[in-house]
């Protein structure tokens, strides 16, 4: 499996070195506790269930994923992106380009958006994860949060694949889910979301945890009051699914200004740097603004002495809450260097949690922080 490559340019298109807010993190678990308490489950601790060994692919994966490329060497500069394009630039499906409210976003059921988050947390972490010295008990806790040909799959590669090299190369793997958002709810019971993860992987040549970063689009469906997984696709660079934000048009005007603004973080050519830039400037709330322009002459310097245009895209996001007047996404994005000849080189593969506020009466970035990889 190959990693998620998420370091980035040196120059960042906008600072986000500081500490991650922890208050999302919190408020998350407190749900999670909560929904746990009324509906009576025990919780499946992330110490369990698949994934491929030394060069394959993560288990559940090996019949659907594509591996993300490794990014080339970022230059000393902020990154990427085509013009702004509209949605055409977005992956964001037709119906999610209503524009009747600019504000007040809204989720359709915020309790079913959670629940859909928390079920994805313990089902991704279940099924990628595994222990070579109780690989049985690992697969039954993964049937318990799989259905459909996915369990079948599932099933195959933990008998199959992992049960025969696992215990010889003592491998362990463990999954750990950072960040879950929904991309599309089409109805009661079918869901789509996307999960940053963490995976981490110890074997008896080396007892040093190796991390990957992986990025994953998750299909799910009801079952019996919890969300399992039918289908899980890591994503590499480029793809991603169309994402229909779970709510009202407000939302969807929310979730298209997050994902546009990053597009216009990640776009910059020399011959309109000016007009790029002040593009950029204008969806971002005044710190943030304030930081983007200390990094204005470094950015144009390093395109025009390195005879390329900076072109990139986002591929993926969703939707993580909303209130209305702040809506949380993540958003996997993907950077290039554009010469003149038109080759564009892959520098950086960005894992981005971007909120949005409704500030000024239009919704602006107030928070563009990389997720970690490591």
């Amino acid at each position: 499996m190959t990693s998620d490559a998420t370091s980035g340019p040196p120059v960042e298109p906008v600072l986000g070195d500081g500490p991650r807010r922890v208050s999302r993190t919190a408020r998350r678990e407190a749900e999670r506790r909560r929904r746990a308490q009324r509906r009576a489950l025990v919780a499946v601790v992330a110490i369990v269930v698949v994934a491929v060994l030394a060069a394959a692919t993560v288990v559940v994966h090996e019949r659907r994923s594509r591996h993300r490329r490794a990014a080339a060497a970022a230059p000393p500069s902020a990154s990427v992106a085509p013009p702004a394009a509209g949605f055409a630039a977005l992956p964001l499906a037709a119906s999610a380009a209503a524009t009747g409210e600019i504000g007040a976003a809204k989720l359709t059921d915020a309790g079913t958006i959670a629940d859909i988050e928390s079920d994805t947390q313990t089902a991704v972490q279940t099924v990628d994860s595994y222990d070579y010295r109780h690989l049985g008990r690992d697969l039954a806790l993964g049937n318990t949060v799989t259905t459909g040909q996915f369990e079948i799959d599932y099933h195959d590669a933990m008998t199959g694949t992992i049960a025969s090299a696992a215990p010889a190369a003592q491998t362990i793997q463990q999954c750990i889910v950072q960040d879950v958002g929904v991309t599309s709810m089409p109805d009661a019971q079918h869901a789509t979301a996307l999960v940053f993860a963490l995976l981490e992987k110890t074997d008896a040549k080396d007892a040093t945890p190796a991390t990957t970063a992986v990025t994953l689009s998750a299909d799910l469906v009801l079952v019996q009051g919890s969300w399992r997984i039918a289908g899980m696709t890591q994503l590499s660079t480029g793809d991603g699914p169309q994402a229909s934000p779970p709510g009202n048009t407000g939302l969807a005007s929310a979730v298209h200004a997050g994902a546009q603004e990053t597009v216009n973080l990640l776009t910059y050519g020399r011959a309109t740097f000016a007009a790029d830039f002040q593009r950029a400037i204008e969806g971002l709330d005044a710190a943030l603004a304030g930081q983007q322009r200390a990094k204005q002459a470094q950015l144009q310097s390093t395109m025009t002495s390195g005879g390329f245009d900076y072109r990139g895209t986002v591929s993926a996001l969703a939707v993580v809450s909303a209130a209305p007047s702040s809506v949380e996404l993540l958003e996997l994005a993907d950077g290039y260097q554009q010469t003149d000849s038109g080759q564009r080189i892959l520098s950086s593969s960005l894992r981005l949690d971007v909120q949005v506020d409704f500030e000024q009466g239009r919704w602006l970035v107030t928070r563009f922080q990389p997720v970690a990889s490591s």
